[in-house]
C-alpha cells in the first residue's frame, strides 16, 4: 500500500542545503540540538532555509536557532509567510517546543 503525502507548498524559490560547506553556527545551538536528541529527537543539520529539521514522532519541524538577539534574515522571514519555522533560543524554548508535540 502506498502512502500519499499532502501536497506542500512550493519552497517559493528558496534553496534546501543539507550543508555542503560550512557556515557559521550559532554559539547556543550545540546546546539546544544535544537537549533535543536529549529528548528523543532526530536532528539534521541543514544550511538553508533554516538551521535543522527536527523529526520527533508523527512531526517534522523547520528550526532556527538564534542567540537572545538574534533575528531572521529577510530570506527567513520571507520563507516563513509559507512554512512555519520554529525559532529556539534557550533550553526553556526546547522545552515549550517539545511540549508542543506531544
Amino acid at each position: 500500500m502506498v502512502t500519499r503525502l499532502p501536497r506542500l507548498p512550493p519552497l517559493g524559490g528558496h534553496r534546501l542545503s543539507l550543508r555542503p560547506y560550512r557556515n557559521r553556527r550559532d554559539g547556543n545551538e550545540a546546546k539546544l540540538v544535544a537537549a533535543l536528541r536529549k529528548a528523543g529527537c532526530q536532528v539534521q543539520l541543514i544550511d538553508k532555509p533554516t538551521d535543522a529539521l527536527a523529526f520527533y514522532p508523527g512531526e517534522v519541524s523547520l528550526i532556527e536557532f538564534k542567540t537572545s538577539k538574534g533575528r531572521l534574515t529577510p530570506s527567513q522571514a520571507s520563507f516563513s509567510q509559507t512554512w512555519p519555522i520554529i525559532v529556539i533560543r534557550t533550553l526553556e524554548d526546547v522545552a515549550v517546543f517539545l511540549s508542543q508535540q506531544k
